[in-house]
């Protein structure tokens, strides 16, 4: 089926009129970092917008307790020793930050640290996700997640340090 001039036109004009100049913007830039990053950069980018979307979908769609059965060994750690993969670790981290920050779905902790988790797990690389807890200043508890990798913080690193950890699931065999 093919689109005529009118049609086109009033299709691009409801998507103008849908976003304002400021959204417009703001994705024109997003677009034009994309098309100056490597082809590399490019793939791992768009996986993880995939894989963000799939994980935010399976946390809304399945019970938490049944999720858990699939992110490691609970209440245990990988160790903290220097990996020979921190290029990739950190390409990973970068990627989910970059891509978390414009996905139309909520992107938060457990989702990029799930995320984290699995991309590294298809590398066999040794890794632990942490679940804490906290009070703000309101006095109301709050809950973060985080994914180390040997010394590096792959996701949610900026503020674990604020978390008392309440549970935690490694990926420890390698190969």
């Amino acid at each position: 089926m093919r689109l005529s001039n009118n049609s086109a036109r009033r299709t691009l004009l409801n998507f103008l009129t849908f976003y304002s100049k400021k959204d417009l913007l703001r994705l024109l830039r997003i677009v034009l970092k994309y098309i100056r990053c490597s082809w590399n950069d490019k793939l791992l980018l768009l996986y993880v917008f995939f894989l963000l979307a799939i994980v935010r979908l399976l946390i809304v769609l399945v019970p938490f307790r049944y999720i858990t059965t699939y992110l490691g060994k609970h209440m245990q750690e990988s160790p903290y020793a220097d990996d020979n993969e921190n290029i990739f670790i950190n390409q990973v981290g970068w990627a989910i930050l970059a891509v978390s920050r414009h996905t139309p779905f909520e992107s938060k902790c457990l989702v990029q640290a799930i995320t984290g988790k699995i991309l590294l797990r298809r590398r066999h690389l040794k890794n632990t996700m942490y679940l804490g807890v906290a009070k703000n200043l309101e006095n109301q508890m709050m809950a973060h997640a985080w994914l180390r990798s040997g010394n590096v913080i792959v996701t949610g690193g900026d503020i674990s340090n604020k978390f008392t950890v309440v549970a935690k699931f490694a990926d420890v065999e390698s190969g």
